[in-house]
């Protein structure tokens, strides 16, 4: 089987849908069809994109791989299909980013600019954001990286530290440790954790490579900004 754009939306709606129900509702088609396609993909691509759970399903190491490089393409496919008029306006700024205050603070500063068209297109992935800046999908790019997993920098990008931010762990209010500034990782090792999911940049196995002890039983870290 040839890939081809269909296919690559699919996966697309699959990831975007966190289920096989919703995302065969999304496409139009019956569940078992969405599923035997999905198989017929997984196939001509020799590895496993999607992996079931109780909480759903969720792209595997290579499904993340695949689906950032999947929205890739179809991103460069659909700018190519309405046309590139604000692509060479030279007053047309388009900034791509993981969704931050600093994407905003520097959104907000563009609009700022008399005259200026400005687009915004945000992207949980920083290493498919930095595709795109390479690909020349946008002008600029706020992304995010950790230490130890610093995103590899092309030699025609020019990369910038714009700030540094904490880890920040939300607890219930009459939770023992909710009161301090500052909670020591060690003290929440044996807690149950929600974890947002992998962004392909080193998040969250930084987090759990650092989690003393009985972290690493859990599937995860918490929320973090």
């Amino acid at each position: 089987m040839q890939l081809e754009l269909r296919h690559l939306r699919t996966l697309c709606a699959i990831a975007d849908a966190g289920s096989l129900c919703r995302a065969a509702a999304a496409v139009g088609v019956s569940q078992p069809a969405l599923t035997a396609q999905l198989r017929r993909i997984e196939a001509a691509l020799g590895g496993e994109v999607f992996r079931r759970s109780r909480m759903g399903i969720a792209p595997t190491p290579f499904g993340m791989f695949v689906i950032s490089r999947t929205r890739s393409v179809l991103l460069a496919v659909d700018e190519l299909l309405t046309g590139t008029d604000n692509r060479m306006a030279a007053s047309s700024v388009r900034i791509g980013g993981y969704a931050t205050p600093v994407l905003t603070g520097l959104v907000q500063r563009l609009f700022d600019l008399p005259g200026t068209h400005i687009t915004v297109h945000t992207e949980y992935s920083p290493r498919l954001l930095l595709d795109l800046l390479v690909s020349h999908g946008f002008d600029a790019a706020t992304l995010v990286d950790y230490p130890g997993h610093e995103l590899p920098v092309p030699a025609d990008v020019e990369m910038r530290v714009v700030a540094s931010e904490p880890v920040s762990v939300a607890l219930p209010a009459g939770h023992r440790l909710a009161a301090l500034a500052e909670v020591p990782l060690v003290s929440l090792a044996e807690e149950d954790w929600l974890i947002t999911p992998p962004d392909g940049a080193g998040w969250p196995g930084l987090f759990l490579h650092r989690m003393p002890g009985g972290g690493l039983r859990t599937p995860g870290p918490a929320h973090h900004d």
